[in-house]
């Protein structure tokens, strides 16, 4: 999708949330290719949701394609 479209919409974009052993969160954003992690849930999420619209404004900037949500196979191998 172009930029301009998809940025005028809100949309939700699925997150996996795997927690550390001594606290704290690693988040991966699938549809951008992106990991964040917080300090507890909530941290997590709003790292997250920073995380997409920063990537979002980046590929708009660029008059890049913004991935559609759910375009990422959630089951992709990821390095």
């Amino acid at each position: 999708m172009k930029g301009s479209n998809l940025m005028s919409q809100r949309v939700a974009y699925p997150i996996f949330l795997t927690p550390y052993e001594d606290g704290g969160y690693t988040v991966r954003i699938p549809d951008f290719g992106q990991y964040t992690q917080g300090e507890d849930i909530a941290d997590a999420l709003y790292m997250a949701r920073d995380a997409i619209g920063m990537m979002g404004n980046y590929l708009e900037d660029e008059s890049s394609d913004i991935p559609a949500p759910f375009s990422s196979s959630p089951t992709a191998k990821w390095q």
